[in-house]
């Protein structure tokens, strides 16, 4: 898509940290929810330690979409998550 000038950009990141990872853990990191409002979209996540199912971490990411450099509706990506919005 970068070829023809449309571009998915991270506008904002919001991380509520619950409980630590360290080293060697291994963990899920799922979208529980994907919404758009307006221009944006807006994954919810969640981040999980497999070994005990534990929520380490969740977050909101909001994306807006580029055109030539311009911010624009993001129909390429309505058209891609229509069936999880």
């Amino acid at each position: 898509l970068h070829k023809q000038g449309i571009d998915a950009v991270v506008s904002r990141v919001e991380i509520r940290y619950k409980v630590p990872l360290i080293g060697m853990d291994r963990f899920i990191c799922t979208v529980s929810r994907l919404e758009r409002i307006g221009l944006k979209y807006i994954f919810h996540q969640e981040i999980v330690r497999q070994s005990d199912n534990v929520l380490c971490a969740r977050a909101k990411i909001e994306v807006v979409n580029l055109v030539n450099g311009k911010l624009s509706q993001p129909e390429v990506f309505d058209e891609a998550f229509k069936e999880y919005i």
